[in-house]
């Protein structure tokens, strides 16, 4: 197995601060990198998701399970980019910075991912309603 790319341009992140501080998720992506991706795995590459017929799983396979498994959600309409948007909202609301999340979304320019960090009317409609004077 290889390692990560961006280890050496990040050695201050841990594999565990990379699930967002999730001891789950750590172990979830562990069990699967240990236990079940080297099962799938017929020639070395360096995708982290890997198809049943053992090759790296493209867009329409990520789209496919998404769809497949939207039931468990009724609530949320999830496809594969809402998951991808909320992924860097949420990275950015944690407070990892911009450069990190940029590198992460494979962005070109840094305002692609600022984008993100302007969606905040929750925050702000809660900020408001708790400190407003006029209540």
């Amino acid at each position: 197995m290889s390692v990560d790319p961006l280890t050496r341009s990040y050695p201050w992140y841990t594999p565990y601060q990379f699930a967002g501080n999730k001891p789950v998720w750590v172990m979830l992506i562990y069990r699967y990198l240990l236990a079940y991706r080297a099962r799938f795995i017929k020639q070395e590459t360096e995708a982290l998701i890997i198809s049943g017929r053992g090759a790296a799983e493209l867009g329409e396979g990520i789209h496919y399970l998404v769809t497949t498994f939207r039931k468990v959600i009724p609530t949320k309409k999830l496809t594969p980019m809402t998951i991808r948007q909320s992924v860097i909202a949420n990275k950015l609301k944690a407070g990892q910075g911009l450069r990190h999340v940029q590198a992460f979304t494979g962005h070109r320019q840094p305002s692609s991912t600022e984008a993100y960090r302007a969606n905040n009317l929750e925050v702000l409609r809660t900020a408001v309603a708790k400190y407003h004077p006029l209540k």
